[in-house]
């Protein structure tokens, strides 16, 4: 069954009715799902699609050649292979004959790393030909920097030329929650918090085994599936990976600074922005700012890992890689991992969950505001002479939410209401304030007959967070 992605396809359903050339650029990390979506576009309609090979420039040609003739059906001598790709890209032009033409070539990274010269033969193609016709052009690669360097970046000779682009970005908590459907919405945001939204990942959960039983066989043992994934992924993204490891190693421990960073890892302050902004832009980590902050003037930025499969790994996996190697992974698990899961999910993983919800909720027109900027804030609190924090907070110049987000199973539920209404006195001069605060269990009585004096807050539970 194929889960979400609606927006996408509507995207690539889009350009394929156009009357004219088109060119999508689609990427995303390896896993996320790129050649799922490509074949559900294409399950209904004639294409090629082509998968470039880690291989060289000869071999990725000759297989390119034997896919295009088979599908033009042309009788050519079996040893015919095209000298250039322009001279296969040209041909591909005239004999698609103004007729819709679909070419779909996937890992376009192993293809232009073997041949330098592909970027800039494709763009003379692009220009002279394609323009003229109805083909529509989907590349496609997991190398992301690559991708945006090399495919969308100002400097490539393809730059310009694509008419769309996707960067496909995981599943949120409730597209996630569809490929584990039988397990309790407690479970289903568990399993998010260690799979996070890839879809290759939540494939591996085997739908007999509780939680408990799938996080160990796939973290905890040393042939587990998921055992040194992200260092897998690091590896195929980098060319030199041990600074970049060693900075997620650190902001794992920590280390949300760019000062801390560099006192963990030795890498020098003035060096560390250019990795920060590839782990940025390759979606590894995330840098937030308060809430009503200028982005490019604010120094109270913080780093955090934006994966949650690389969050777990490098918390919980990575440390105890040494008992994991010697079979002590389910004692790992057991006396370690699973009794402070509860805090690893409370630490990020809820308020993210959440923000999600809200989002959904204001797409789907049942939450009225169209926030123009959407975080956390935090900062100090003058009246109370410390530091505050407000886990989610929505707003434009008019309105603003703010949310609370408790992942426990108890505490004063009142007493906490209370400090979030109190928090409007930290964000002043919005014309309407609202309140949603989420919870991992149902409310007691006392707390609804509370909440119900204030029209302006929401309660929100965990089974609530999948009616949405």
């Amino acid at each position: 069954m194929f889960i979400g992605r609606k927006d996408e396809l509507a995207t690539m359903e889009r350009l394929y009715r156009s009357d004219k050339f088109e060119f999508l650029v689609l990427y995303g990390q390896r896993r996320i799902g790129k050649t799922t979506l490509i074949n559900e576009f294409a399950k209904d309609k004639s294409v090629i699609f082509f998968t470039a090979k880690e291989t060289n420039d000869s071999m990725n040609l000759r297989a390119f050649t034997k896919l295009v003739v088979e599908h033009f059906n042309q009788k050519l001598p079996e040893s015919f292979v095209f000298e250039t790709w322009e001279e296969a890209f040209v041909w591909l032009a005239e004999i698609s004959d103004n007729r819709k033409t679909v070419l779909i070539i996937d890992e376009y990274p192993y293809a232009a790393t073997a041949n330098k010269a592909l970027n800039s033969m494709l763009q003379i193609v692009i220009d002279h030909h394609f323009l003229q016709s109805k083909i529509k052009l989907i590349l496609s690669g997991s190398h992301v920097s690559f991708m945006e360097k090399e495919v969308l970046g100002y400097k490539s000779p393809l730059y310009g030329r694509k008419t769309s682009q996707i960067q496909l970005k995981p599943f949120d908590y409730s597209d996630a929650a569809q490929m584990v459907p039988r397990y309790s919405d407690e479970d289903k945001i568990r399993f998010y918090s260690v799979l996070g939204g890839v879809p290759y990942y939540l494939s591996l959960v085997d739908h007999t085994r509780s939680f408990e039983e799938n996080l160990k066989e796939l973290f905890f043992t040393s042939d587990g599936r998921l055992y040194q994934e992200p260092d897998f992924l690091m590896r195929e993204e980098f060319d030199q990976p041990a600074k970049y490891n060693a900075i997620i190693q650190a902001v794992a421990q920590g280390a949300n600074r760019p000062s801390l960073i560099s006192n963990i890892t030795k890498i020098e302050t003035s060096a560390l922005p250019y990795y920060l902004t590839t782990l940025i832009e390759i979606g590894f980590l995330k840098k937030r700012i308060p809430f009503g902050e200028d982005p490019l003037r604010s120094r109270k930025g913080i780093y955090e890992i934006a994966d949650n499969t690389f969050r777990f790994y490098y918390e919980n996996v990575y440390p105890n890689e040494t008992a994991i190697e010697r079979g002590f992974g389910d004692i790992v698990a057991d006396e370690t991992v699973l009794p402070a899961l509860n805090q690893f999910i409370g630490q990020t993983v809820f308020e993210t969950v959440c923000e999600q919800y809200l989002v959904r909720a204001i797409r789907g027109r049942k939450l009225n505001l169209l926030p123009t900027e959407i975080g956390r804030w935090w900062g100090n609190d003058a009246q109370a002479k410390q530091q505050a924090d407000i886990d989610i907070v929505l707003g434009n110049k008019e309105q603003v939410i703010l949310a609370e987000c408790k992942w426990r199973n108890e505490f004063d539920e009142i007493k906490e209401i209370k400090k979030l209404l109190d928090k409007r006195r930290l964000l002043l001069n919005y014309s309407v304030y609202r309140y949603y605060f989420f919870a991992k269990k149902d409310y007691g009585e006392k707390t609804k007959q509370f909440a119900a004096q204030y029209p302006e807050l929401t309660l929100i539970t965990v089974a609530d967070l999948f009616k949405i």
